[in-house]
Protein backbone atom coordinates (compact mmCIF):
# COMPACT_ATOMS: atom_id res chain seq x y z
CA UNK A 1 0.00 0.00 0.00
CA UNK A 2 1.61 3.32 -1.33
CA UNK A 3 1.80 6.60 0.86
CA UNK A 4 -0.99 8.06 -1.19
CA UNK A 5 -3.54 5.40 -0.92
CA UNK A 6 -3.27 4.99 2.88
CA UNK A 7 -4.02 9.05 2.81
CA UNK A 8 -6.89 8.68 0.68
CA UNK A 9 -8.18 5.79 3.10
CA UNK A 10 -7.62 8.07 6.71
CA UNK A 11 -9.83 10.93 4.55
CA UNK A 12 -12.37 9.13 3.60
CA UNK A 13 -12.26 7.54 7.59
CA UNK A 14 -12.37 10.76 8.61
CA UNK A 15 -15.19 12.09 6.86
CA UNK A 16 -17.19 9.20 7.27
CA UNK A 17 -16.71 9.58 11.38
CA UNK A 18 -17.67 13.29 10.68
CA UNK A 19 -20.71 12.17 8.68
CA UNK A 20 -21.25 9.63 11.51
CA UNK A 21 -21.17 11.95 14.75
CA UNK A 22 -21.95 15.53 13.04
CA UNK A 23 -18.90 17.15 14.45
CA UNK A 24 -15.80 16.44 15.97
CA UNK A 25 -12.59 18.40 17.62
CA UNK A 26 -8.89 17.08 16.69
CA UNK A 27 -8.75 14.92 19.77
CA UNK A 28 -11.72 13.29 19.32
CA UNK A 29 -11.09 11.93 15.59
CA UNK A 30 -7.37 10.83 16.74
CA UNK A 31 -9.39 8.74 19.34
CA UNK A 32 -11.78 7.19 16.84
CA UNK A 33 -9.31 7.01 13.74
CA UNK A 34 -6.04 5.48 15.83
CA UNK A 35 -7.20 4.19 19.32
CA UNK A 36 -4.91 2.03 19.94
CA UNK A 37 -2.64 4.52 19.78
CA UNK A 38 -3.70 5.71 22.89
CA UNK A 39 -3.15 2.93 25.41
CA UNK A 40 0.88 2.98 25.82
CA UNK A 41 2.04 4.82 28.65
CA UNK A 42 5.01 6.28 29.28
CA UNK A 43 7.35 3.70 31.44
CA UNK A 44 11.15 4.48 31.85
CA UNK A 45 13.13 1.14 31.60
CA UNK A 46 9.80 -1.17 30.55
CA UNK A 47 9.05 -2.85 27.87
CA UNK A 48 5.62 -3.78 26.45
CA UNK A 49 4.91 -7.00 25.51
CA UNK A 50 4.74 -6.53 21.53
CA UNK A 51 7.34 -3.97 21.65
CA UNK A 52 11.53 -4.98 21.73
CA UNK A 53 11.67 -0.99 23.57
CA UNK A 54 10.65 0.92 25.79
CA UNK A 55 6.56 2.21 25.59
CA UNK A 56 6.30 5.63 25.18
CA UNK A 57 3.25 8.05 25.10
CA UNK A 58 1.54 7.81 21.95
CA UNK A 59 -1.66 9.79 22.80
CA UNK A 60 0.38 12.68 20.92
CA UNK A 61 0.63 10.16 17.78
CA UNK A 62 -2.91 10.11 17.29
CA UNK A 63 -3.78 13.48 17.67
CA UNK A 64 -0.87 14.55 15.26
CA UNK A 65 -2.50 12.11 13.11
CA UNK A 66 -5.61 13.79 13.29
CA UNK A 67 -4.20 17.22 12.81
CA UNK A 68 -2.66 16.26 9.35
CA UNK A 69 -5.74 14.62 8.36
CA UNK A 70 -8.06 17.38 9.50
CA UNK A 71 -5.60 20.25 7.88
CA UNK A 72 -5.70 18.05 4.52
CA UNK A 73 -9.69 18.15 4.55
CA UNK A 74 -9.96 21.91 5.60
CA UNK A 75 -7.30 22.64 2.71
CA UNK A 76 -8.90 20.25 0.07
CA UNK A 77 -12.44 22.19 1.27
CA UNK A 78 -13.88 18.78 2.18
CA UNK A 79 -14.36 20.08 6.05
CA UNK A 80 -15.25 23.64 7.49
CA UNK A 81 -13.19 24.28 10.57
CA UNK A 82 -14.23 26.89 12.78
CA UNK A 83 -14.09 27.16 17.06
CA UNK A 84 -15.82 25.94 19.53
CA UNK A 85 -18.21 28.02 21.08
Amino acid sequence: MTNEQIHLENAQAALESLHKYGWLRTQELGLILWPTTTVALKRKGTTGPATDGPLRDTTTHGYAQACRATKSLVKNGLVLARKLP
